[in-house]
C-alpha cells in the first residue's frame, strides 16, 4: 500500500497494525516516527513564534509583528488587535470592520495599506 496521510497518533498506530507497508511488505516504523518528530517541532516552532507575537502586541509594539518577517505572520490579526493595549476585543473587531479586513486573516494576508491603517488607529505609525 502507500505511504500514511498524515502522521498523528491514530495514523501510526494504524500503520503499525499494517496499514503503511512499503513495496517489501515491512513497515518503516523508523520512518513515521521521524517524520513525526518533524511536524512536531514544526508545530512547536509556530507555537513558540505565535506567542511571542502576541506578547509583542499586548506590550504595544505591534509595528515589530507586522515589519518582521517570520512564522509569526502565520498569527489571526485579530488576536494580535484583542490583546493591543490601545484597543481591545471590541474595538479591535471594530477596526477591522472598518477597514474591511476579515477577522479570519493572517498578518501575511493583510496589505500594506492596510497594516499602515491598523498601525495608525492604534497610534504606533511612523
Amino acid at each position: 500500500m502507500g505511504r500514511c496521510r498524515r502522521l498523528d497518533a491514530s495514523t501510526v498506530t494504524i500503520g503499525i497494525v499494517g496499514c503503511c507497508q512499503g513495496s517489501t511488505g515491512v513497515h518503516n516504523y523508523d520512518w513515521a516516527m521521524s517524520e513525526r518528530a518533524a511536524d512536531l517541532a514544526v508545530i512547536d516552532e509556530v507555537r513558540r513564534a505565535r506567542v511571542h507575537a502576541v506578547e509583542r502586541a499586548r506590550a504595544g509594539r505591534l509595528a515589530e509583528v507586522f515589519s518582521t518577517p517570520g512564522p509569526w505572520q502565520q498569527v489571526y490579526v485579530v488576536k494580535l488587535l484583542d490583546v493591543h493595549p490601545s484597543l481591545g476585543k471590541v474595538a479591535g473587531r471594530r477596526l477591522l470592520d472598518s477597514l474591511s479586513i476579515s477577522h479570519m486573516d493572517r498578518v501575511c494576508e493583510v496589505s500594506v495599506p492596510d497594516r499602515s491603517a491598523i498601525l495608525r488607529a492604534v497610534g504606533e505609525a511612523r
